[in-house]
C-alpha cells in the first residue's frame, strides 16, 4: 500500500498543498479540497437544512459535524497564503525596526525592559469567529 501511494507522485516532482479550505468549529478545524467545500457550503444552504453534514478531509478522515456548529469555511489559496506570509514577514521587519529605534509610542509597552508585543497578524485567524450562517 505504502509504495503504492509513493508511485503516485511523478518522481522529482515536490509535493504541493495547493489550494483548499478550512473548516472550523469552535473545538476543531478541517482542511478540505475545493469540491468537499462546494459540497459543505451546498449543505449549509440546503432548504431544509439536514443537521448534520458529512465529509472528508485533506487526510481522507471521514467527518461527521452538526451543521450549526460550523463557524466558518475559509478560503486559504496558494496566492493567500503567499500574500500572507509577505505580510507576516513586513510586519516582523517593522516590529524589529521599532524596538531597534524605540519608537513603539503605545501607553503599555514596556520600553525599559525592551520587551515588545510580539502579536502575529493572520489575514484569516485573527478576527473573532463568528457563525457561518445565521439561521
Amino acid at each position: 500500500m505504502e509504495r503504492a501511494r509513493n508511485e503516485s507522485r511523478p518522481v522529482g516532482r515536490p509535493m504541493s498543498l495547493g489550494d483548499y479550505f478550512v473548516v472550523s468549529t469552535e473545538w476543531d478545524n478541517w482542511c478540505v479540497s475545493t469540491e468537499m467545500a462546494r459540497h459543505i457550503d451546498a449543505c449549509l444552504d440546503a432548504d431544509p437544512a439536514s443537521p448534520w453534514i458529512t465529509f472528508v478531509d485533506v487526510t481522507g478522515a471521514r467527518v461527521r459535524v452538526r451543521a450549526d456548529r460550523i463557524e466558518s469555511l475559509t478560503q486559504r489559496s496558494i496566492e493567500q497564503r503567499g500574500v500572507s506570509r509577505t505580510f507576516e514577514r513586513l510586519a516582523r521587519q517593522e516590529r524589529q525596526a521599532d524596538s531597534m529605534h524605540g519608537d513603539d509610542d503605545r501607553p503599555d509597552a514596556r520600553k525599559s525592559s525592551g520587551h515588545t508585543s510580539r502579536r502575529r497578524w493572520r489575514s484569516s485567524r485573527m478576527s473573532p469567529r463568528a457563525p457561518y450562517r445565521q439561521r
